[in-house]
């Protein structure tokens, strides 16, 4: 099938909608487990659209090897994640 009649049959380019498909999977994982809480706030994460995968401790400017290191990857709220960038980025921790 091609991209672009992948991307007329979903309504919307196929690209996005492998994305959304793999966070709809990944959030019904973590729920099942009941393991969809927040790294940041430690509320529930209530639906895919609010799930966010982030690195517990930043690797970047420190250590490459963080990236990958799977104990470091976590999941929280999408705006949880969002604040917490722009709190460390603005020298707040």
């Amino acid at each position: 099938m091609s991209n672009k009649k992948a991307s007329q049959q979903l309504g919307m380019d196929q690209g996005t909608a492998q994305h959304r498909l793999r966070k709809q999977f990944l959030f019904d994982l973590l729920y099942r487990h009941h393991e969809n809480f927040c790294f940041r706030c430690e509320k529930e994460i209530e639906n895919y659209e609010e799930l966010s995968i982030e690195h517990k401790i930043d690797w970047l400017d420190d250590d490459p090897a963080l990236f990958w290191e799977i104990t470091n990857v976590t999941v929280s709220h999408w705006l949880c994640n969002i604040n917490a960038g722009k709190t460390s980025r603005s020298g707040r921790v």
